[in-house]
């Protein structure tokens, strides 16, 4: 399992689940999706401009313009044509952000796949948390008791 992998699990879910998301999480939310196979998480993990987006979108607002992403067809890389993509750019502020981490267990059956979604503000307050304990990482247990668990079931 690698992090594109839960992206595709987590775009199925997020399909099935739009009532679900609004109901929960708003109309309008940002997720940065992490994958681990272990039972903690570093916190560094989550790239700086991650955060800062992720704050921005909890905040003041983030604009982001959507690349045009061209696609390869076959062996023959003359063919090419551009992804389709919804829209050119978006703009969000004061909406929910989230860290959405997967603890990955090998052989885990899928109907017990689960999501530990953390508010963007709480991860960055645990991350300060750690420095000053020197410490790296976060446990999957202690993220489960601050955040929301959801089954990723597809």
């Amino acid at each position: 399992m690698k992090e594109k992998d839960f992206q595709t699990l987590f775009s199925a879910w997020a399909k099935q689940n739009k009532n679900l998301i609004k109901s929960k999480f708003g109309r309008c939310v940002a997720f940065e999706l992490k994958l681990s196979k272990t039972k903690s998480i570093r916190f560094d993990d989550l790239r700086d401009h991650q955060g800062v987006a992720l704050k921005e979108v909890a905040g003041d607002g983030c604009f982001h313009k959507i690349t045009d992403q061209p696609v390869s067809w076959g062996m023959d890389t003359k063919i090419r044509f551009t992804a389709k993509k919804p829209f050119d750019c978006f703009f969000m502020s004061e909406s929910p952000a989230f860290v959405v981490i997967f603890f990955y267990v090998k052989g885990q059956r899928s109907k017990d796949r689960e999501m530990v979604f953390i508010r963007i503000e709480d991860w960055l307050k645990e991350w300060k948390i750690a420095e000053a304990e020197n410490r790296k990482s976060v446990r999957e247990e202690y993220l489960r008791a601050i955040g929301m668990v959801e089954k990723l079931c597809v």
